[in-house]
């Protein structure tokens, strides 16, 4: 069994002809598979939340593999966490398509008899270094609805919801990996 990885891919910096030859190129690599590729998994960056499901879309139909793919944080900006994850449990729905979110699937993902793929959105949760003497102000603090809100009313508003999304991605991993350790068959588990 092969799979394929690809993350921090940032398709929106690319035009219509480099995104197509990005594509074909990875078509030749899969062609060039010593084994059959049984998916493609996307760590984020896929985008911004303004096109990352339209690049998806162009992905898995050109490709025409299995592709599942979990979102970072440049996926969700210019909209909300809500909002992005709604797009791509619609994606992951809609069985026209190759697509699937692992946000979406409580139990993982079955690849083979005893391999199963889960994964989360990945984000930053400010709970190493000193964040209230840190200078940094992110980007996303600015393009990500729920960021945006907090950033504007006060740094301790800003660190715990920043600190809710991670714990809430953490228990959803913690929830997918016991379902799957569950299965009396699992050998291989790949977190994502």
């Amino acid at each position: 069994m092969q799979i394929m990885w690809l993350t921090d891919i940032h398709l929106n910096f690319l035009q219509h002809d480099e995104r197509y030859r990005f594509y074909r190129h990875l078509k030749e690599q899969l062609s060039a598979a010593t084994e059959h590729v049984v998916a493609i998994i996307i760590s984020g960056d896929i985008g911004e939340a303004n096109d990352y499901d339209k690049y998806l879309l162009e992905l898995s139909g050109f490709l025409q593999v299995p592709t599942y793919f979990v979102h970072g944080n440049h996926d969700f900006w210019r909209s909300s966490f809500k909002d992005v994850k709604a797009i791509s449990k619609r994606l992951t729905l809609d069985k026209t398509n190759n697509l699937t979110w692992l946000g979406a699937k409580s139990v993982g993902v079955r690849l083979t008899p005893t391999t199963y793929l889960v994964g989360i959105d990945s984000f930053y949760d400010t709970r190493a270094g000193d964040y209230f003497r840190s200078d940094c102000v992110m980007r996303d603090f600015y393009t990500i609805k729920e960021l945006f809100q907090a950033y504007c009313l006060n740094p301790t508003l800003l660190k715990a919801v920043l600190e809710k999304f991670a714990d809430s991605e953490a228990k959803f991993l913690e929830r997918q990996l016991k379902a799957v350790l569950a299965k009396p068959t699992v050998c291989n588990v790949i977190i994502v």
